[in-house]
């Protein structure tokens, strides 16, 4: 995500604290996420806008939650409306982030369960994604250095202690290296965008392409 992302989303959260007498960061507490849904709905907003917003507010409180400056808490993102196939179900994000048994599953249905867990939560596009090298993620500090961007600069993209873990896990069991593509097909070299499709489709999920979907600009 980049800076102009958070510049042009975050200011709702700003508008909204500022609304209900909230100056400190550490006074946001997870009542006040609920509140301000419902601000955003109360303003006739998307589901799928209220899920853009939401995803830069936690983006920025995960942060603030590792740095310690705020008690932590799970932020959810709101089931999208139903009636337009622009977002993948409740039921289907379940279905897609259930962990495989990895002593049973091969490297490709856990590597797409990782990247699938990866574009959930950060919103990046797929192509993005998809050049990441392992040197790229900072495990210690929770962040990754997107360096292939729309405008070619690098960003810094802070992610969950939840991800960390996923991606550590990752990393150590397929012994991947610093200048190792992070999602690698069986021979080793960059994968495809396709076979996050073919995941969805045994995992009984309508592909929708998770870039697209989220929106975001990176």
């Amino acid at each position: 995500m980049t800076i102009r992302f958070y510049e042009q989303n975050l200011v709702h959260s700003f508008r909204f604290t500022e609304e209900i007498g909230i100056e400190y960061v550490r006074e946001i507490e997870k009542k006040h996420i609920d509140k301000f849904i419902m601000w955003l709905k109360d303003k006739g907003l998307k589901d799928t806008t209220i899920n853009t917003y939401l995803r830069a507010t936690r983006s920025f409180l995960y942060f603030a939650m590792r740095e310690n400056y705020l008690i932590k808490f799970e932020i959810n993102l709101i089931k999208a409306d139903k009636q337009q196939k622009e977002s993948y179900t409740e039921e289907e994000i379940k279905k897609l982030i259930k962990k495989p048994n990895l002593k049973e599953c091969g490297f490709v249905e856990h590597r797409n369960w990782v990247l699938v867990n990866y574009l959930l939560e950060t919103g990046n596009r797929l192509n993005t994604v998809l050049n990441l090298k392992v040197g790229d993620i900072d495990l210690e500090n929770g962040m990754v250095v997107l360096t292939t961007t729309k405008n070619r600069k690098a960003q810094y993209n802070p992610i969950s202690e939840h991800l960390v873990k996923i991606l550590k896990e990752y990393i150590r069991m397929y012994r991947l290296k610093k200048d190792d593509y992070l999602f690698i097909n069986e021979l080793g070299k960059q994968m495809t965008r396709n076979a996050i499709a073919r995941y969805n489709k045994k995992r009984g999920v309508l592909f929708i392409p998770l870039d697209i979907l989220l929106s975001s600009t990176v």
